[in-house]
């Protein structure tokens, strides 16, 4: 057992220091250290440690010791290991030693292991800036995680581990951000930023919710999480963080007021006292598949189902767009405080569409006097028994028969536009597809697709009740039906029961565009609509966002 293992065997890691168990991670180590001064400070056992293993990666300057007897000797002399020639000159300094350098440029690397928080503190005192504790460096790094046994019992170890993963989803990589979030969760919530949180690229409701707040010009930094900023336009006023960025996220999530999210946020996440949880779901006012807890055939993953039940704990507002809305998350999301009731956000765009269209037509190169037809298949899962890995199949879409069949029945030239889910979203670079066949499974935001089409043809997503909020026409090709409904999910409403003409095949398809009823299908539609007690109107970001500056207690800025 090694002088780091020792002490966290012992707990010396446990303290209190904000600053150390902030700043003292391998990544700000290495970041700040590959321009400045680098010296070791305190514990020769640990410098060994930090040497020997280490050592290959810095230019260390000097080893700085408190102990005035041993300034300016060789620190091989003190040293227990074998040093690298590297380090044979290496010589033992006074801590004034930093005094001949700028304070910015120096980085310290506290390798005591029982007076880190006091050299800490003397760092302090002299202005360094950079200084980190190799005790907490690696105690919070993936390395040691909280589920540490004896070496002798290295299987026994491995397989303890596995089953706490697999019931809780809590890995190496996790317990670091759980390390990082708790020392954040030392500085104080600002009191007017928001972090907004989706499948990390700006859409769904929050980018709504978002727009409407800058609109309103209110006093609040608006955070959003991203996969990649390059890839990611956003508008000015609102601040990118890449997931990748671990220290950043956790700080952002453990600082911000307000979080929004449609999706469960990262595992580690704890929420404070003080802080807001409110979920958008990544759905509208109706959905047609049960979800989370209302749905079996999702409950057979311990560690998805421990993370939903982490998360959903810590919500504190709902927004929903109908009724029915209402109750299926009640349900799912096992969720008894309040519900805004409000609409959809993200289908606020449906209702006033013009601007959104002339960017979706230069987006796929189209004329204007082009119609767009969206086909937006949902995924299934791959058929392996017990697999939950989403896949595409395929299901026949005669696209060019069905081109015919529009111009006969709608009249005009036509364009597909072919949106995958996300989850398999990759898979459409493999498609050979004609020139009338656009593909836009990687556009970014479904909303302004739906907003840009005039009809919809889908099979299960849910996607295709916004179509229907504005009166559009949607068909139903579900070619799979009964299987779908027997292996993959359990839906929330009988599929002969929605407004939407259904085909199981191209020519029931072509023939129910062909024999389309506008009138009777806009009563239709509207009957449904009223049934399921859906609130949607253009106007629920406006709402979002009023419910949001109350309780920012913020005033209104408009006239």
């Amino acid at each position: 057992m090694n002088i780091i293992e020792s002490a966290i065997q012992m707990k010396k890691h446990h303290t209190d220091h904000r600053d150390l168990l902030a700043e003292s991670k391998w990544g700000r180590l290495q970041r700040n250290a590959a321009d400045k001064n680098v010296f070791l400070f305190g514990g020769t056992t640990a410098c060994d440690f930090f040497l020997e293993k280490y050592g290959q990666y810095y230019d260390i300057k000097a080893v700085l010791d408190n102990d005035g007897k041993k300034a300016d000797h060789r620190y091989e002399s003190f040293s227990k290991i074998k040093l690298t020639e590297k380090y044979k000159g290496l010589l033992v300094k006074s801590p004034d030693e930093l005094k001949k350098y700028p304070a910015d440029e120096v980085v310290v690397i506290i390798t005591s292991t029982n007076y880190y928080e006091e050299i800490a503190e003397q760092l302090k005192q002299m202005n360094i800036l950079y200084y980190y504790a190799l005790l907490l460096m690696e105690a919070y790094s993936c390395r040691y995680i909280p589920f540490r046994i004896k070496e002798s019992c290295e299987s026994v170890k491995k397989g303890f581990e596995k089953k706490i993963y697999d019931r809780t989803g809590f890995n190496q990589y996790v317990w670091a951000d759980v390390r990082r979030f708790h020392g954040f969760s030392k500085r104080p919530i600002q009191n007017n930023k928001i972090v907004f949180m989706t499948f990390g690229k700006y859409m769904d409701h929050g980018k709504y919710i978002a727009e409407e707040l800058l609109r309103q010009e209110l006093p609040v930094e608006l955070v959003w999480l991203v996969n990649d900023k390059k890839e990611t336009r956003v508008p000015q006023g609102i601040r990118m963080i890449e997931f990748r960025d671990r220290e950043s996220l956790c700080y952002e999530l453990a600082t911000a007021k307000i979080w929004v999210s449609d999706v469960e946020l990262p595992l580690a996440v704890r929420k404070r006292k003080g802080q807001i949880y409110i979920q958008t779901k990544h759905w509208a006012g109706v959905t047609l598949k049960k979800f989370y807890f209302d749905a079996p055939t999702l409950l057979t993953e311990p560690a998805k189902v421990h993370h939903w039940k982490k998360d959903f704990r810590m919500i504190d507002y709902m927004i929903t767009g109908s009724e029915f809305d209402s109750q299926s998350c009640r349900r799912g999301f096992r969720f008894k405080k309040e519900i805004w009731e409000i609409g959809s956000p993200r289908s606020d765009i449906i209702f006033r569409n013009k601007d959104i269209k002339e960017k979706v037509y230069d987006y796929c190169g189209c004329k204007a006097d082009k119609k767009l037809l969206l086909y937006a298949p949902t995924y299934r899962y791959a058929q392996s028994e017990g697999s939950n890995t989403p896949e595409v199949r395929a299901v026949d879409l005669d696209y060019e028969r069905l081109l015919e069949v529009l111009r006969k029945r709608f009249d005009g030239e036509w364009k597909i536009l072919l949106r995958l889910h996300p989850a398999v979203a990759k898979y459409s670079k493999e498609m050979k597809l004609s020139k009338d066949v656009i593909d836009v499974s990687n556009y970014d935001d479904v909303q302004e697709l739906v907003a840009a089409a005039e009809i919809m043809i889908s099979d299960y997503s849910s996607v295709m009740f916004e179509t229907a909020f504005a009166k559009r026409p949607v068909f139903l090709f579900t070619t799979d039906y009964q299987e779908y409904i027997e292996k993959e999910y359990d839906l929330l409403i009988g599929i002969d029961s929605l407004p939407f003409p259904r085909a199981e095949s191209n020519e029931e398809l072509f023939q129910c565009i062909l024999s389309f009823d506008e009138e009777r299908y806009r009563e239709s539609v509207g009957s449904f609509l009223k049934a399921y007690g859906v609130n949607e109107d253009g106007n629920a970001s406006k709402r979002a966002a009023a419910h949001i500056k109350g309780l920012l207690k913020l005033s209104d800025k408009e006239d």
